[in-house]
């Protein structure tokens, strides 16, 4: 993998996360539950974001370690940003989707942390083929978050 597809890669590598637990039996979206899950996200999207870009950035000029530093800092936080809003309640069908995303999350933040070791390890073909499954789980992700009524946890969201 090229240098360029990886820079461009590493940029889109992680989206804003939601998760779920609980659940109530309402059949309408519950729309505290989303309100407060899109405040969170976007609490963590001003974050998120400019790490996103500082990543590529960093890794285009040839500055490894910080590409390293900002993609283990998207990692953390990015977790960080699941554990807080896996404490939120909603209806079946919300929770559902969130856990859908959820799950897609999890995977990203792990695969977030093969991308920074590929890195250390100048690994460019391991790192791009983390990028790559990470990238292939943000449109699933963002139709779950969508679903669940979670629009400013989508990836657009933290990335303009």
């Amino acid at each position: 993998m090229t240098t360029a597809l990886v820079t461009v890669a590493v940029a889109g590598t992680l989206v804003a996360a939601c998760s779920s637990s609980g659940s109530t039996a309402a059949s309408s979206p519950d729309p505290a539950f989303a309100q407060k899950g899109n405040a969170i996200c976007s609490r963590y999207n001003d974050t998120l974001g400019p790490l996103g870009a500082k990543a590529a950035l960093s890794f285009q000029s040839g500055d490894t370690a910080a590409a390293i530093s900002a993609v283990d800092q998207e990692a953390e936080l990015l977790g960080r940003e699941v554990d807080e809003l896996d404490a939120l309640h909603g209806t079946d069908s919300q929770e559902t989707n969130l856990g859908k995303a959820l799950d897609l999350t999890r995977h990203q933040v792990e695969l977030a942390k093969q991308i920074a070791d590929a890195l250390r390890k100048n690994d460019l073909d391991a790192a791009g083929k983390a990028v790559d499954q990470s990238n292939g789980l943000n449109a699933p992700a963002d139709a779950a978050f969508r679903a669940a009524g979670l629009d400013g946890c989508t990836l657009e969201s933290h990335t303009g």
